[in-house]
């Protein structure tokens, strides 16, 4: 559609196509091109923005490759959550099993898959925050809509744990109206979901309330949000979970041997190159998948790196720091950014806090550290991938809108102005 409307600008420069518009034969042909595109381009920009029964376009294809891709297991098993923004529904994928066996007795040591479940739907409820869509200080439901979708069958024990595991949750923690689980065995199984299935069983007809462009985990700090859902899933919501197990899992105990390999695989104390600095997602990328590997620390990677924060945060420098506390700093980086909500709520600089970790003999990364900036606000908006895109989209929408439209009046202006006639070239 976009190449035929700058074929047509060609042509029109050419004068080529004027001619064919001052044809009575071909002008009404002209004219439903013209049409037909003005009304391709705005069904196009429904669906890129989702318009009464459109899904927004791209993100939501997007979402269906992200799930299926998940389920298939293309890159790994890779645990996730998203609490796409408008939409009031966390999606969360988890996984059971291992070598392809499914350990159906209950342990100290088995969590039937709830603990990663459990920390997925904090990142949901940082994602809310950071969307700024959830107020944990007014908002609580006492009835969650729990669906945990199972398509590979998995034995059923999984699906009646994690189910009463999201139940369980206390009210500081029912923050969410709608919870969608995907419990996928570790080494996936072939199931594709359509996108109709999607808005059947995720977000209802049409995705209402869909945002094209809101994403605010630009300002999140995964060196906090990792450390934090690992730390309140396995201490907090997890032993909640399990009252009625015979054999319940054991959250804290799991957590002290955790924080105890981490401090082995990071190399602490005395790791120089262990430097968290802004605890960026992209920064953290680079510290465990690159630069840590690189000096023997293959197994340091972004989830210990923000366990460690996580725990020296809450167990060194600031002792006093509750749950309550965390969610307001998401909140409030939905306007300030993450820096100055860490700062405004804690009442120390992301700086200050960097260099004491640096310097402590706890850590011992380095002993003349100066910190680090913390990151800055970002518009979730314009400052989001999707900001980006739709407003690419828009740009294109805008331009075949006047170019067809233009192109249309000036035909039929052309046509009846003429009465279809077409004055004959004169030759000099």
């Amino acid at each position: 559609m976009i190449i035929f409307v700058f074929a047509v600008i060609y042509l029109e420069k050419k004068g080529q196509c004027c001619r064919c518009c001052l044809d009575p034969d071909s002008s009404p042909l002209w004219i439903g091109l013209y049409i037909g595109i003005l009304v391709l381009d705005i069904i196009f920009y429904c669906w890129v923005i989702g318009v009464g029964s459109f899904c927004p376009g791209i993100r939501s294809m997007d979402q269906l490759n992200n799930i299926n891709s998940k389920i298939n297991v293309e890159e790994g098993p890779s645990a996730g959550a998203d609490f796409i923004a408008g939409t009031e529904v966390c999606t969360i994928y988890t996984y059971v099993g291992d070598d392809g066996e499914f350990d159906t007795v209950e342990s100290s040591e088995n969590d039937f898959g709830i603990k990663v479940g459990l920390h997925e739907y904090i990142h949901c409820v940082q994602q809310g925050q950071l969307n700024g869509e959830i107020d944990d200080t007014t908002t609580s439901y006492d009835d969650i809509d729990i669906t945990i979708l199972n398509p590979c069958e998995v034995d059923d024990i999984f699906v009646d744990k994690m189910e009463a595991a999201f139940e369980s949750l206390p009210s500081a923690w029912r923050l969410i109206p709608k919870i969608v689980v995907f419990l996928i065995p570790r080494w996936g199984c072939d199931f594709q979901y359509t996108m109709s299935d999607l808005q059947e069983l995720v977000y209802g007809a049409g995705c209402p309330g869909w945002s094209p462009t809101l994403y605010g985990l630009v300002n999140e700090v995964n060196a906090i949000a990792e450390g934090e859902a690992e730390y309140y899933s396995m201490n907090v919501l997890s032993p909640l979970a399990v009252t009625d197990w015979t054999t319940p899992y054991d959250g804290p105990a799991a957590w002290n041997i955790k924080m105890s390999e981490n401090f082995d695989s990071c190399g602490v104390p005395g790791n120089e190159f262990l430097t968290v600095r802004d605890g960026s997602s992209d920064w953290l990328a680079e510290l465990g998948e690159d630069i840590l590997p690189r000096e023997g620390y293959e197994d340091c990677r972004g989830n210990p790196i923000g366990e460690l924060t996580f725990d020296y945060l809450i167990n060194y420098y600031r002792t006093e720091t509750t749950a309550t506390e965390l969610k307001e700093i998401w909140r409030t980086a939905f306007t300030e950014g993450f820096a100055d909500a860490f700062e405004q709520v804690l009442g120390s600089s992301w700086s200050d806090f960097i260099q004491d970790m640096e310097q402590s003999t706890e850590y011992d990364i380095n002993p003349d550290s100066e910190g680090y900036p913390g990151q800055p606000y970002r518009n979730p908006n314009s400052g989001s991938e999707w900001g980006i895109v739709t407003t690419v989209m828009t740009v294109v929408f805008v331009i075949l809108l006047f170019v067809s439209s233009f192109l249309l009046l000036k035909t039929l202006h052309t046509k009846f102005s003429n009465n279809g006639t077409v004055k004959p070239k004169t030759t000099v």
